[in-house]
């Protein structure tokens, strides 16, 4: 066994020709099957591209990486060689890094001759990458930790001041503070935060020395609205009598004015260093091309790769220089907008929404929640000079309030905790179960089971008894929904009543309660084990719940599926726990949304929307699509201006045709809503799916 450096999480351990990568923080491992019997070798981490916990390394011939997913392989100098998920044939000989993602980040670095690097998955749904090379090779093996939860807990009293202390330890989870810290693996989870009688910091916790420092009144609402600034920029900070950022190299600048609120200024010095970054790091670990740098660089007053090595004071201050309208358009959309209430209460709240960067306000009350913004709004709400109505431009919306708010999600801190550590399945070892008293409605859900692409397990229970509901929700289940009337004592099944105070146990993550009334909370499921529970004030129409599940199992969040599948048009909708949640593990990594719109006969504009996750966040960047046979123009086409950063649009100037907008339908790479509205494959031939694409294009 090979242990990692004090408090390192990473652990390497051999049996016979098997490799464990551990990690004790996560309590996960990874799996490498390697020919012959390997000895285990300290290695450098200082060979990889990326920042590893601990390395070793192996010779072999073979290896394959059980319930992982290959990512890019790179050459020597960073350049992008390939994706493993395209496989790869017949790489000369050469030195070569890949990323490989798994229960713990794995990353190699090997020099020979590779035969192939591919990713399959076996029997069971599992994914597994394989390397083979043309002869026995050293391969460095890196691993570090995800620290997806956290590994510390910082103890504060309830005074503000003392919140301001502790608030610059939540930046000691991000492995270095140069650009590089865009990248979301490298921004770990923060120390949780409980409450205490005094001040405790844990001893391993160190304050980042970055040269910024923020001065704001020691209020909780002042110490809210910076913190996710704070912690990306690892600032020191003070008490001040107003908002300002201060750099060590002298430079002020106010974070609040006549014209921007304290919550606009760090949304948007965030958005700018997110972005900016993104386009810097190119001079860094994984050079790569990004869409946003071809059509952003010309406009800025500095060649990004310059400041790459430049200290992080002088580059906020290049940053401060770009004009906002020459940003806003390629800044990634929030994964969420929280609104949290002026006291110690929702401190606990703080460490999570960090993690994904989320947008934090503070409100005096629920009225001053503002409900989720759906696509279908996004773009005129964008245009809109209203600052509230921007201010809520995030993808969900989010607030710690008791009472219910429409169009939100009312955040839970034990389920933000939770969602971590939900099993996410393959599609294919997903299982659904729709309810329902209805006969018309059951036939509907069992064609949906018969005809769905994946070989996903849906259990249709139609006028179920008391018990079989409950044997639902307690089993090992992706989600579940349910449209027997409701109210805030429990369900009224076919022999009683299921009383939500009898359920202990919850095992399903996703809880969906159709024709909910307003006094329904769902905090009794959640308080029993459900991560996010979706209350609708009525059933939606059988399509919409079924594109709402094929969205589920495409690896959108439950908020992204429900409001990409449009339920929010037919009723109201309400999030209980935490919405940003993923319970499907999908081979595409980052879920993408082709937004076609109708142009002219047999022509259709094009963007392609990619959703940050609470897999793949804030920082990550993506080619929209891989090659493709079935629709290798438009395909190419997409691919042409290079990544993109997740949540950001990616707008087409090339049209499409009818025959290409239905196989873009029938592909399961992408979900296709057509003028607005989502377009779910059935099992109709594609000349059929062509005249359902030309009736909603009349010409």
């Amino acid at each position: 066994m090979v242990d990692g450096a004090a408090r390192s999480p990473v652990f390497f351990e051999r049996a016979d020709s098997t490799v464990r990568v551990g990690d004790d923080i996560e309590g996960a491992e990874v799996r490498i099957e390697i020919d012959g019997e390997p000895a285990l070798e300290p290695a450098l981490p200082d060979v990889f591209l990326f920042p590893v916990d601990e390395a070793v390394s192996v010779v072999a011939s073979r290896m394959r990486l059980h319930e992982t997913f290959g990512q890019t392989v790179w050459d020597r100098d960073g350049n992008r060689v390939g994706l493993i998920a395209d496989g790869l044939d017949d790489l000369p000989r050469g030195t070569y890094h890949a990323s490989i993602t798994g229960a713990v980040k794995i990353h190699l670095r090997f020099e020979g001759a590779v035969d192939t690097a591919e990713e399959y998955f076996d029997e069971a749904g599992h994914s597994i990458v394989e390397l083979r090379f043309d002869e026995p090779t050293s391969v460095a093996i890196g691993a570090r930790s995800f620290r997806s939860f956290p590994s510390a807990t910082i103890t504060v009293p309830d005074e503000p001041e003392s919140l301001l202390s502790a608030l610059p330890y939540l930046s000691s989870s991000i492995k270095e503070f140069t650009c590089e810290r865009s990248w979301p693996t490298l921004r770990q989870h923060p120390p949780a935060i409980e409450r205490g009688d005094r001040l405790d910091v844990p001893p391993e916790l160190r304050l980042p020395e970055t040269g910024v420092e923020i001065r704001v009144p020691a209020t909780y609402e002042h110490c809210y609205q910076v913190a996710p600034l704070a912690f990306y920029l690892g600032a020191d900070l003070c008490v001040g009598d107003v908002p300002t950022l201060v750099l060590e190299n002298g430079h002020v600048e106010p974070l609040a004015t006549g014209r921007a609120s304290l919550s606009e200024c760090v949304g948007d010095l965030l958005g700018r260093c997110l972005l900016l970054d993104s386009l810097v790091r190119k001079a860094g670990y994984k050079p790569m091309e990004n869409a946003e740098y071809d059509q952003l660089a010309p406009e800025l007053p500095f060649y990004p790769p310059n400041l790459y090595d430049v200290p992080l004071a002088d580059q906020l201050l290049e940053y401060l220089e770009v004009p906002h309208d020459v940003l806003a358009p390629y800044v990634p959309r929030w994964p969420k907008r929280a609104v949290l209430r002026p006291t110690i209460a929702d401190v606990a709240c703080l460490p999570s929404l960090l993690h994904e960067l989320a947008r934090i306000d503070v409100a005096p009350s629920a009225e001053r929640v503002h409900p989720t913004i759906s696509d279908g709004e996004r773009g005129e709400t964008r245009r809109d000079r209203n600052r509230e109505a921007q201010r809520s431009a995030a993808l969900l919306t989010a607030h710690t309030f008791p009472e219910p708010v429409s169009g939100s999600c009312r955040l839970y801190p034990d389920a933000m905790k939770r969602a971590p550590t939900v099993e996410r399945p393959a599609p294919d070892c997903a299982h659904l179960t729709l309810a329902t008293d209805d006969p018309d409605r059951a036939r509907a859900f069992h064609r949906f089971a018969d005809r769905i692409r994946h070989e996903t397990t849906i259990s249709v229970l139609e006028a179920p008894a008391a018990s079989t509901l409950r044997e639902a929700l307690c089993a090992d289940r992706t989600a579940l929904y349910c449209e027997l009337a409701t109210n805030g004592d429990g369900i009224r099944c076919s022999d009683r009543r299921l009383r939500f105070d009898t359920l202990q146990d919850v095992e399903s993550p996703v809880v969906w309660l159709a024709g909910a009334p307003p006094g329904a909370t769902g905090d009794s499921l959640v308080s029993s084990g459900a991560i996010a529970v979706v209350l609708t004030d009525d059933a939606p129409d059988g399509t919409t719940i079924c594109g709402t599940f094929t969205q589920l199992l495409a690896g959108f969040s439950v908020a992204d599926a429900v409001y990409t599948a449009d339920v929010d048009r037919e009723v109201a909708v309400r999030f209980v726990g935490d919405a940003s949640v993923t319970v499907v593990r999908h081979v595409c990594k980052s879920p993408a949304v082709f937004d076609v719109s109708s142009i002219g006969d047999d022509r259709y504009a094009f963007t392609i929307r990619s959703y940050p996750t609470d897999v793949v966040r804030q920082g990550a960047a993506i080619e929209p699509l891989s090659p493709d046979d079935v629709i290798g123009r438009v395909l190419a086409e997409c691919n042409h201006d290079g990544n993109w950063l997740v949540g950001t649009d990616a707008e087409q100037a090339l049209p499409i045709t009818t025959e290409e907008v239905a196989a873009l339908i029938d592909d399961d790479g992408f979900s296709v809503r057509l003028d607005g509205r989502l377009v779910v494959a059935d099992d109709a031939s594609e000349r059929d799916r062509q005249e359902v694409v030309r009736e909603r294009n009349p010409g």
